[in-house]
């Protein structure tokens, strides 16, 4: 698992923007699926766990693509 490396130098603003769609995507999924529940979250809560689970998933996107 070590040896599975991400090199961030070489990423062009394509993968970047994915990262950024993930996190967005995430974030809108937090919020609505706190909304559903009817869960009183402030926003920087949800903002901070879709970006978390964002992050999460373009990482493993990058290391899937790179294997």
């Amino acid at each position: 698992m070590a040896e599975r490396r991400i090199d961030f130098g070489r990423l062009g603003m394509a993968e970047y923007g994915v990262g950024a769609g993930f996190a967005v995507v995430c974030v809108i999924i937090v919020s609505g699926f706190a909304e559903f529940a009817n869960v009183e979250l402030p926003g920087y809560v949800s903002v901070a766990v879709g970006a978390a689970i964002g992050v999460a998933a373009w990482f493993s996107y990058l290391l899937k693509r790179n294997s």
